[in-house]
């Protein structure tokens, strides 16, 4: 070979090596851009949620206000100009619907009275000139302004007075830590506040890792556009960061919205090295066919060279042909290849961006801009929401695996339940959404409760038989509104009614609504109900049948809401837990319950009390010394206090449950494990904890006959326990017949409305006295009937 075909075979090896290294650069730019681009679409649509949550949260002080200032007693001591006596009236409303500041202003802005924790001298002189700022430049409705008072940033919302009379009445949100934190929750962002006085006192609140708080002050340095996103480092990861726009009337404030890009580098790091395995194979093979090439091969090097740039552009959908015989054949193959396999992971990246790994399904984005498709047209579109039943107890029980596989069986039973044209997706961890075209809400109800009894049909993973159970919501366009956010929320609202009725499905209602802005009010005035002693306790017996005396109470807590009644704790203890108020809750019913076993026994009066702890609780560490302190100052015997767990909430850490149940159990606190039967715990686990009693769940009770299979299942739940050396404890019993039923299976105790109701603590002394001393004479089933009729007959309430 002479000279000269060396160098041009070396000069197309180099142009060859450049070529595949432009396109390399070129895909991996590519691939990097669009995940930028999906991470900044991930990243406004967490930002549109942070948006709802903001409106949500005036919406709700809104018509907190409006309601306060529509009392009679508030206009009253208004029309009376009795300023003193609205601030009065004020100061014992403050701290309701969380507002730190409570004031009136008149129509020209001046400020007559204020009222709360933060109202101090500085803050009223301040709100006085931003009040009349807010006025000078205020439209119809309520306001909603922010602003600095005396170094901090508050949310102001100002609602005008009812009827003719001039002014206004508003209330301040301070935005601090807590509010940032519970701005930013149940999502994958972090949330960031800065405010700066006028006086220049800086004020910050983040959601970040501790570890990047220091980064406050680069956030504070940067300069941010409103609402565009710009990458910061930060720590380990840089960060897309956008910030909201505000505009406080003093001050300056800024609410910035991050989301870390550590986990797109990754995915793009493995996308690099599975390029460059690509490049590097064919640029292999690009070197050993070169050394066959003759002069001939240089018109198909260009065309070579034309189908990289093409690639380059990122157009992958041209077969690659070149003449020049077999070795540049071979060649376009592994361009062809190449390319193919790039378009593949291009494509598989966009899939995985508006689709679900686990069931391949759509996901919520892409359920959303399905559904707001076919909301353009002129046909009826029906919305069903399908959730899953305790599933994450089937997680927690039988592991992630098996609930990957029942997932994996659900979303095929319902794509088969399914006609062409209709539309499923997975919104959430144990949420599908069914989008039914042409379907109207009674067509849509009957699709919803065929796919349920599909899901209700026992599934056979191995060797396990899971029983799955589900609830479904049901709306439709446009009877139920025409916006696609609206449905699904709709069809979310009609969800919770068919979980809270136990009905299969359930379609939407407007009273829905009602319960939905019900449930909001509770939400706000929970935290603050717990916090002025609005609860209080009654205590329901629990009767020994061996000698038919009651030994024990357990303490059930109630809420007498100031405007809305009675709350059921069904209503209001399913909302401490999901906002994170349990453990507060739980610990003002431990207080109260070991207050008045202290204050019985300086009376002459020993009995035990059982408390339920939830699940947060149970893990809780610091509880077992909390509870312990409790007892020692209220002088009360640890014996006295028996402690009711689920199953379910054991299972979830069951080491640590143990070990703070082992650590009361020393002390000589006493545990049952509540509503026995209806968790997944096994015997082996049963057998592990420190616990004293069994209690049956009421629905193997309620109905309790002979020969029946709640009858098999309470004595083999019966004759378990007293194996393992456990007491039992039979609930919900409301017949005669149950009563019966359990003095001949060998039951310990008895509690229902059949023997009482909860008692007042102030009467709780003397109808045991009463029960103690007929119930423990009647020594026949009949008389024992007897007495337990005529004391609950004339039993006042």
């Amino acid at each position: 070979m002479d000279s000269f075909r060396n160098r041009i075979l070396t000069a197309v090896l180099a142009l060859l090596v450049l070529v595949q290294a432009a396109t390399t650069v070129a895909v991996l730019e590519r691939a990097g851009a669009e995940l930028q681009s999906l991470t900044a679409t991930n990243l406004r649509t967490r930002v549109g949620a942070l948006r709802q949550r903001l409106a949500t949260r005036f919406e709700v002080a809104r018509t907190h206000l409006a309601g306060l200032a529509a009392q009679p007693l508030f206009q009253a001591r208004l029309a009376a100009a009795d300023v003193p006596a609205l601030d009065a009236l004020m100061r014992a409303d403050s701290g309701v619907g969380a507002a730190q500041l409570d004031f009136l202003i008149d129509s020209r802005g001046a400020l007559l009275a204020c009222s709360g924790v933060d109202c101090s001298d500085a803050v009223r002189a301040e709100l006085d000139v931003v009040a009349s700022t807010a006025l000078a430049h205020h439209g119809e409705g309520a306001l909603d302004v922010l602003a600095v008072l005396d170094g901090r940033p508050y949310r102001i919302v100002l609602v005008r007075l009812p009827g003719d009379r001039p002014g206004w009445f508003g209330g301040g949100y301070l935005l601090d830590q807590r509010a940032i934190e519970a701005l930013g929750s149940r999502s994958d962002v972090d949330v960031t506040l800065l405010a700066r006085d006028p006086n220049g006192t800086h004020f910050s609140a983040t959601t970040l890792p501790r570890a990047l708080k220091p980064w406050l002050g680069v956030l504070e340095q940067t300069p941010l556009a409103a609402e565009a996103t710009q990458t910061l480092p930060m720590g380990d990861a840089p960060y897309l960061t956008t910030v909201l726009p505000m505009a406080p009337l003093r001050g300056e404030i800024r609410l910035i919205v991050q989301l870390s890009l550590a986990d797109t580098q990754a995915r793009l790091a493995h996308l690099r090295e599975q390029v460059l395995a690509i490049s590097g194979a064919a640029l292999v093979g690009a070197a050993l066919l070169l050394l066959l090439l003759t002069r001939r091969a240089l018109r198909p090097i260009d065309e070579l060279v034309r189908a990289a740039q093409r690639i380059e552009r990122g157009d992958y959908g041209e077969r690659l042909t070149v003449g020049g015989g077999r070795e540049f054949a071979r060649l376009a193959a592994v361009f062809d290849s190449m390319q193919q396999r790039i378009a593949e992971r291009e494509s598989r990246i966009v899939h995985q961006a508006r689709h679900d790994v686990l069931t391949g399904l759509p996901n919520r984005v892409a359920a959303h801009s399905r559904l707001k498709r076919l909301l353009r047209g002129a046909a009826p579109v029906g919305v069903v929401l399908v959730d899953l039943r305790d599933f994450k107890h089937l997680n927690a029980s039988f592991g992630h695996e098996l609930g990957d596989q029942v997932l994996q069986e659900v979303a095929r039973r319902l794509a088969a339940a399914l006609r062409s044209g209709d539309y499923l997706a997975r919104l959430g961890t144990d949420q599908f959404l069914l989008l039914l075209p042409g379907n109207g809400t009674e067509q849509s109800q009957a699709t919803a409760g065929q796919v349920v009894r599909g899901i209700r049909q026992n599934l056979l993973l191995g060797s396990i038989e899971v029983h799955l159970d589900a609830s479904a919501g049901v709306c439709s366009s446009p009877a139920d509104g025409t916006e696609a956010e609206e449905l699904l929320r709709r069809a979310d609202l009609a969800l919770q009614e068919a979980k809270r009725s136990g009905e299969p499905t359930c379609s939407y209602q407007s009273e829905h609504d009602d319960r939905h802005r019900k449930r909001l009010r509770l939400l706000t005035d929970l935290h603050g109900a717990i916090a002025s002693d609005q609860l209080h306790l009654v205590y329901q017996p629990k009767v020994l049948m061996s000698d038919r005396r009651v030994r024990s109470l357990e303490a059930l807590v109630r809420w007498n809401h100031p405007q809305l009644g009675p709350v059921p704790p069904g209503e209001f203890v399913p909302l401490a837990e999901q906002t994170g108020s349990m453990a507060q809750l739980t610990r003002w019913v431990l207080r109260s319950a070991i207050a008045q076993l202290g204050h019985w026994r300086r009376e002459g009066f020993a009995s035990e009390i059982a408390v339920n702890v939830s699940a947060s609780d149970v893990v809780d560490a610091r509880l077992p010394d909390e509870i312990l302190a409790l007892l020692k100052q209220h002088q009360v015997r640890p014996e006295q206090l028996l402690l009711e767990i689920t199953e379910s909430a054991v299972m979830q850490d069951l080491e640590q449950a143990i070990r703070g149940m082992r650590r009361l159990r020393a002390a000589g606190v006493r545990f049952a494990i509540d509503d026995f039967g209806t968790g997944h715990s096994s015997l082996a686990q049963l057998k592990a904890l420190p616990v004293d009693e069994l209690k049956i769940d009421r629905t193997f009770v309620r109905d309790l006959q002979p020969g029946t299979r709640d009858d098999a299942i309470v004595r083999s739940a019966v004759e378990l326990a007293h194996v393992l050396g456990l007491k039992v404890v039979a609930e919900g019993i409301e017949t005669a017949a149950a009563w019966t039923a359990l003095l001949r299976l060998g039951c310990d105790y008895a509690q229902g409305y059949f023997i009482s109701p909860p008692i007042a603590p102030e009467h709780v002394g003397e109808w045991i006295q009463e029960i103690n001393t007929r119930l423990s004479a009647a020594e026949s089933g009949t008389a024992q009937i007897r007495v337990l009729t005529e004391l609950r007959t004339n039993r006042r309430p």
